[in-house]
């Protein structure tokens, strides 16, 4: 058992992106750096996201030694409109961050259990995470989120592509 680190609504009342013309809203919040967290993954999921014609909005909660790389490449590969860095945020911003978005993505390379994916997955934000130790005690892969395999920013993709053309999922 584990202590919920964060206080839940006892019914969660949101809304989703079902509009297929509006770009889906994609959250990471934690540390920002290659080792580990993978952030360089998260620029060739953008690419990937954009070659697929998949509308998105990437924000990123954090700070680290990767974001200011990030932020270069976003502006050198045309993706300003699509990937927004945030900087760190105050705990009491973290609620409203995970309810604007319609996906969390974490593609560490390890992590123990995740509080910010405990965090986004109580506000409502859908999983899509790599197999790292911990996310298998909250993500049961296909029914509240998806687990892909370390490495693997192409089957990200494929899963937000399906959420992206099976809106109706999101809120299931």
């Amino acid at each position: 058992a584990m202590t919920c680190p964060f206080a839940c609504d006892e019914r969660l009342e949101r809304s989703y992106t079902q509009e297929e013309s509006m770009p889906l809203h994609i959250g990471y919040a934690g540390r920002m750096e290659h080792e580990q967290k993978r952030m360089d993954l998260f620029l060739r999921l953008a690419m990937e996201l954009k070659e697929r014609h998949i509308g998105f909005v990437m924000e990123f909660a954090g700070d680290g030694t990767a974001r200011p790389g990030m932020k270069k490449f976003a502006a050198g590969h045309k993706l300003g409109d699509n990937m927004k860095f945030l900087g760190r945020l105050e705990r009491s911003k973290i609620k409203d961050f995970w309810r604007r978005q319609d996906i969390c993505v974490n593609l560490a390379d390890y992590e123990g259990r995740s509080i910010s994916i405990i965090e986004a997955m109580g506000n409502g934000a859908i999983p899509v995470v790599t197999a790292t130790s911990g996310v298998r005690e909250d993500v049961t892969d296909g029914v509240n989120g998806y687990i892909v395999p370390l490495g693997d920013y192409n089957a990200a993709a494929d899963r937000i592509a399906y959420l992206s053309r099976h809106r109706g999922e999101l809120k299931k």
